[in-house]
């Protein structure tokens, strides 16, 4: 069982799922809110559990990167901030 303080380990699966997804939105014009607020979720999860797993100050800074723009992505779906 996975937590917080030992999330499940990245695999090369999860980044290549992840950077289809990516490449996916990219070529998409009818991405709604809803679907920006799971793709940072998901963004923030890999991230978080990249930087659980590396000593680099950079993996830190990517992964709260990723959290503030799930923040945004929430606030914007309950029309905090525009």
């Amino acid at each position: 069982m996975t937590s917080p303080q030992h999330p499940r380990p990245v695999t090369a699966s999860d980044i290549a799922d992840f950077l289809t997804d990516v490449q996916t939105r990219a070529a998409r014009t009818d991405l709604t809110p809803t679907d920006n607020l799971a793709f940072f979720q998901r963004k923030a999860d890999l991230m978080d559990r990249i930087a659980h797993e590396s000593p680099d100050p950079d993996a830190i800074r990517v992964a709260a990167n990723a959290r503030a723009q799930l923040t945004a992505a929430r606030a914007r779906i309950n029309g905090e901030g525009f």
